[in-house]
């Protein structure tokens, strides 16, 4: 028995080619590491990541310039384009031009967008002030109940435009979408605006193609009247399912106002804005010839791929 036991471990101890090699990796890769095998990530060499190329952001930013005092001032860029437009829509009062203007005339933020949305067209969304106010939702369903919460609506900053039967165009820019409500809203970064065209088609209803109004080729040069507000009273915008209000006094007068069908409107002298009439009609009561709502930036809307623009 003992015999056996002693020849078998005379046998397990036998050096072998095989034994010994392992003893010399073993012995060999204990130097490298210094006895521990988790420091052999020490001795590897580095990875070498590819080389990226960095990414472009392509997301429209304001230009950088130097302030005087070295600091860093954002300056927006000019609007790129208005989108909405159905190729078959002939009545285009909104230019690049005319958008420009009124971009420069705008508080801080709304200055920085460069693209803006048709949210409402006379012509190419039907004649009703119901309709305008629909289209200023966020989701286009017409199974929902016209008593909207606020957050229903489009949010964001809008400006209205009106062209009267003498081709003047005036509008207002607010803070808020249109929506039937039974208090004023809106806030000081309201305004009324009166645009006059600088060249001899002033007067002509039908100008040539490359002068329409909404042709981004179009060489029509406008000069802009501003009315901000005054902080005389709060009644900024007001609207009903009978009319649409921007701006009034005590004596029940109107900065802008427009009937339910959209087909005549009134323009006054009032306090919360100082301003001028903005139609050249007499009395300031004209004839709609066309209405627009612009929202600044993109439409944020549900449903928009169901029922389009």
């Amino acid at each position: 028995m003992n015999s056996e036991t002693t020849n078998h471990h005379h046998h397990d101890d036998a050096l072998t080619p095989r034994s010994i090699a392992t003893s010399v990796l073993s012995w060999t890769y204990s130097t490298l590491t210094g006895g521990n095998i988790w420091n052999a990530r020490d001795h590897e060499r580095p990875r070498q990541e590819p080389k990226q190329e960095p990414k472009q952001d392509t997301a429209p930013k304001a230009t950088l310039t130097k302030h005087m005092n070295g600091g860093i001032q954002h300056q927006p860029r000019r609007i790129k384009s208005l989108n909405g437009f159905k190729e078959e829509t002939k009545s285009r009062i909104m230019t690049l031009e005319l958008a420009e203007k009124l971009r420069e005339r705008m508080p801080g933020r709304p200055k920085f967008y460069d693209r803006w949305s048709l949210v409402y067209s006379l012509e190419q969304h039907g004649i009703s002030l119901k309709t305008l106010y629909h289209r200023c939702r966020r989701n286009l369903d017409y199974s929902e109940p016209n008593n909207l919460h606020l957050r229903q609506y489009l949010q964001g900053y809008f400006v209205l435009v009106v062209k009267d039967y003498s081709g003047g165009i005036f509008g207002a820019f607010v803070n808020e979408a249109f929506r039937p409500e039974k208090l004023f809203f809106g806030n000081k970064d309201c305004f009324l605006w009166k645009a006059s065209v600088q060249d001899s088609k002033e007067n002509k209803l039908e100008p040539d193609m490359d002068d329409r109004p909404g042709n981004p080729d179009s060489k029509t040069q406008y000069n802009l009247n501003v009315y901000n507000y005054t902080g005389a009273n709060k009644y900024l915008i007001t609207c009903g399912h009978d009319h649409l209000s921007v701006g009034g006094s005590h004596n029940y007068k109107s900065g802008l106002w427009l009937d339910e069908l959209l087909e005549r409107g009134v323009t006054e002298t009032v306090a919360t804005f100082d301003n001028d009439p903005l139609s050249d009609e007499p009395e300031g009561k004209f004839g709609i010839q066309g209405v627009e709502i612009w929202k600044m930036g993109d439409l944020d809307r549900e449903w928009i791929e169901i029922f389009g623009q």
